[in-house]
């Protein structure tokens, strides 16, 4: 079974995700990219909603101050142009040495074979385990 091109699109975004390429990170992405972070303690409520510029900056950053930063699709559920995925995120946060492993759930809009907005649902407990 063929895998579609909004998939085939996403799986980049993680390849550059895994390499820390910014620029990789940006050719899949619209100019009017979104990307909106929901934690996941409480009633999950919205975060943060970055622009594309936003969003590189604090890649950028993220790469610097966690090693060894993986992201590992688990579970995949495609239509058309909408993509959820479970994805299993490993990093080591540089302060402290600490190992964070979570599960978290992307919800990813396509527009024209880039992606436009990213929903992340994030477990947090995990993150703040790895910086405290």
């Amino acid at each position: 079974m063929a895998i579609s091109k909004s998939r085939q699109v996403v799986e980049n975004y993680f390849k550059y995700c895994n390499s820390h390429d910014i620029k990789g990170i940006s050719k899949v992405l619209t100019t009017d990219f979104v990307f909106k972070t929901y934690f996941m303690t409480g009633e999950g409520h919205l975060e943060n909603i970055s622009s594309r510029e936003n969003y590189l900056e604090g890649e950028e950053k993220s790469f610097e101050n966690w090693t060894g930063w993986k992201i590992e699709p688990i579970r995949w559920i495609v239509k058309n142009n909408e993509v959820v995925v479970v994805i299993k995120q490993t990093a080591t946060f540089n302060k402290t040495g600490k190992k964070r492993v979570g599960e978290d759930v992307m919800i990813i809009t396509l527009q024209e074979d880039k992606i436009k907005e990213i929903c992340q649902y994030y477990d947090t407990s995990s993150v703040a385990k790895a910086i405290n």
